[in-house]
């Protein structure tokens, strides 16, 4: 992939990430703390440290505790098309 094509697939990722949390049923993840308010993907990145470059992003106002949402997003974002870890942050 070019430098461009990337780019394209790390703005599509925060794009779909997005849409993915923005449909989430509060309701249904009241498990985990999250800032529901603010929450949001905020970095996209590209591992390429593994025989197997890799993504990885970041949703912020999380706590890194919350297992239930990243595993919820990280599935949503395989419908997608995206294999994508899931890190949460405040």
């Amino acid at each position: 992939m070019t430098l461009e094509e990337l780019k394209a697939k790390a703005d599509q990722i925060k794009k779909d990430a997005n849409a993915v949390i923005d449909g989430i049923d509060q309701n249904e993840m009241d498990e985990d703390a999250v800032n529901w308010a603010d929450l949001s993907c905020t970095e996209v990145w590209l591992n390429l440290d593994d025989d197997k470059p890799s993504w990885m992003i970041t949703v912020e106002e999380a706590s890194p505790d919350s297992s239930n949402l990243a595993a919820y997003i990280h599935n949503e974002l395989t419908r997608f098309g995206h294999d994508v870890w899931v890190r949460c942050e405040w």
